[in-house]
């Protein structure tokens, strides 16, 4: 009878362990050596702006894509690239509960989808 084996080899397992202990171990590292800062109400007011950024850097492209004579300057693939990161991003937001995230990536994410569907029917 033959045996088929899947997965990682014990050594392989172990190996992916420690690594992830050791990325867990400078993780925390970095965390208690920033927490003052990053635990500050400015910086979190900081990077609220910074999250809000995003669907606003996105916003002239849509009105290009809208009222621009021509869209052949838009690049689909880079709008597609953005749709793809939003998605991921706006899915992380839910895992960890951060609601300004999802709210930004969601707003961004129909923007792109906006572009992307704007320069498809433009470009017939």
């Amino acid at each position: 009878m033959c045996t088929i084996r899947v997965g990682l080899s014990n050594r392989a397992q172990v190996k992916g362990r420690s690594l992830k202990m050791k990325i867990d171990r400078f993780m925390n590292i970095l965390f208690g050596s920033l927490e003052p800062l990053i635990e500050s109400p400015w910086f979190k007011f900081v990077i609220l702006v910074i999250i809000s950024l995003n669907p606003l850097a996105l916003l002239p492209q849509v009105i290009d894509a809208l009222i621009a004579p021509d869209v052949s300057g838009i690049s689909l693939y880079t709008f597609y690239g953005f749709a793809v990161v939003q998605t991921a991003f706006a899915f992380d937001g839910i895992r960890t509960k951060n609601a300004k995230v999802l709210f930004s990536m969601i707003v961004a994410l129909i923007e792109s989808i906006i572009i992307i569907v704007v320069v498809h029917i433009r470009m017939q």
